[in-house]
């Protein structure tokens, strides 16, 4: 039992989680859900297409196991339960809603943040993972100023801000009052924004909605042919009066952190069990002003939009329509935009001093801006990346009826593992009895006698029998380590050629479910 067990992989920092954790080898199992575009593995590549990209080569896959928060089995099948009780050691709950208020504690943040960890609570003990890992917020402080906010602080009576901190307040002490639970480490990012070098971001909350308000306003006034000076003295005239209307000076500090810099910070945490069993504020060292944000905000407007050049124009902005649209949307998030606490990071700084949170300037936040002005906010979407070919698919086809098979332990000798990396790829690993496999599962198994790893391109390449495995091996396409190297190709070359119907025996769909394999 040594996967980790992560939700939440779908959103901002679930990403760069998943990307992080599996880099430093971290064997990584994903639960998502399905939506209406896309099941939870077309999701799953979706995002790490986008990584691909960013690094010009293929990655490996995690285990992806479709289902949510919403029951304490959290929606998985009988086989996925299976195989989360024989392989998973870890949980990292990172699932969250962000909605600021609900109109009562039956839908969101409620549902998600505190049902959800109840069901997974739940779930935990129920499987036997006794090792937690909990992504909170430093937001449990509630409106607590003046002192610093101790990252040994929990519940001293505060008040809270929103049902958002609230929620998370509650979970964060259920959480840790779970008699189960041998080993609990809570981590407390501060305001997650985007890249701190490139501004990629996929969510929209918070810090983005002034500016995606003002960027509506704009392309309104925009179309009404008013002139650039009209519409400077509309963006300038808003900014006092949405300071007046969420009474705030523009003094204001917050704390904001890269998602970059939470990923990489939350990595190396959990990749150190010296650094478990504490409580983690991912806070900047420096704040950074609201006055900033307004510079900035008017600055990224007039470089991005093509504004009408008529000096003339008759258009006018009717301010009181402004005020209506922009500071009543942004009344929701009036306690947002207060001034922030201070907050203690002894633990954070102790645990990863090499990783200083970069300081937000100026500059920074412009890139922010760029982004998402540049990908409209995040709409339309990107198109979802459904791979014609996948491991998995192959895998049901090649092993499918007649004969059972046993489990395969974590610690059995006698398996070897392919890893295909890239779209449609995904690990698995197969138990051997002489020179028969005779019951293969998702993942991947540290005690193996051989690995193979190659990419998905190769293993289609070789399933349609355009190259043979001799000669992916010469070429190196396909690399293999281990001391049972000499069979662990024999037996490949045997699946992936199907050379004879009792070499690898089929099993039966019983089987199948006990060993994970879903239709």
């Amino acid at each position: 039992m040594d996967y980790l067990l992560l939700s939440g992989a779908s959103g901002l920092l679930g990403t760069y989680l998943m990307h992080d954790l599996m880099s430093r080898g971290v064997k990584l199992a994903v639960l998502v859900r399905s939506n209406r575009m896309a099941s939870a593995a077309e999701r799953i590549e979706t995002q790490i297409n986008f990584w691909e990209k960013q690094l010009g080569h293929t990655l490996p896959r995690p285990v992806v196991l479709e289902g949510d928060l919403s029951s304490p089995t959290l929606g998985l099948s009988d086989a996925d339960l299976k195989w989360v009780e024989r392989n998973c050691k870890a949980f990292m709950h990172n699932a969250a809603s962000l909605t600021f208020y609900a109109k009562d504690e039956v839908g969101e943040p409620w549902r998600s943040n505190r049902e959800g960890t109840r069901n997974v609570l739940a779930f935990c003990k129920e499987r036997g993972i006794r090792e937690f890992h909990h992504v909170s917020t430093a937001y449990v402080c509630g409106k607590r100023r003046g002192e610093v906010i101790l990252e040994a602080d929990v519940d001293v009576g505060q008040e809270p801000g929103n049902d958002y901190e609230q929620s998370k307040l509650e979970s964060e002490v259920m959480v840790r009052s779970a008699d189960f639970i041998d080993s609990l480490t809570v981590y407390r990012p501060a305001i997650i924004v985007g890249d701190a070098k490139t501004g990629y971001t996929t969510t929209y909350h918070g810090f983005y909605v002034p500016l995606k308000l003002i960027a509506t306003l704009l392309s309104k006034v925009a179309s009404g042919s008013a002139s650039q000076e009209m519409i400077k003295a509309g963006i300038r005239m808003g900014s006092v009066r949405l300071q007046q209307a969420l009474n705030v000076s523009g003094e204001e500090q917050k704390n904001f952190v890269p998602v970059d810099w939470v990923s990489a910070c939350m990595t190396e945490i959990y990749c150190n069990e010296a650094n478990h069993g504490q409580t983690y504020h991912l806070t900047p060292r420096n704040t950074v002003p609201t006055t900033i944000f307004q510079k900035v905000w008017e600055e990224i407007f007039f470089e991005f939009n093509e504004l009408p050049k008529g000096e003339n124009s008759d258009s006018t902005i009717n301010f009181d329509e402004f005020e209506s649209y922009f500071v009543n949307q942004m009344k929701t998030y009036q306690s947002y935009w207060g001034d922030d606490p201070r907050f203690d990071y002894s633990n954070t700084q102790k645990a990863c001093p090499n990783l200083p949170c970069p300081t937000i300037d100026e500059e920074m936040m412009r890139n922010l801006c760029r982004f998402a002005i540049k990908d409209n906010f995040g709409w339309p979407k990107p198109p979802v990346v459904k791979p014609a070919f996948t491991i998995d698919s192959f895998m049901r086809e090649k092993i499918s009826v007649e004969t059972s098979a046993e489990r395969i332990d974590q610690n059995d000798p006698d398996t070897f593992t392919v890893c295909a990396s890239g779209a449609g790829g995904g690990e698995w690993v197969f138990k051997v009895e002489g020179n028969t496999i005779i019951s293969a599962e998702r993942g991947v198994h540290s005690k193996s006698k051989a690995n193979l790893c190659l990419n998905m391109h190769t293993f289609l390449r070789l399933t349609q029998k355009e190259v043979t495995v001799e000669e992916t091996l010469q070429n190196g396409q396909l690399l293999v380590e281990g001391a049972d190297t000499k069979d662990a190709v024999k037996l490949f070359k045997q699946l992936i050629e199907g050379e004879s119907s009792t070499t690898v025996n089929r099993l039966s769909a019983v089987e199948m479910q006990t060993q994970g394999i879903s239709n």
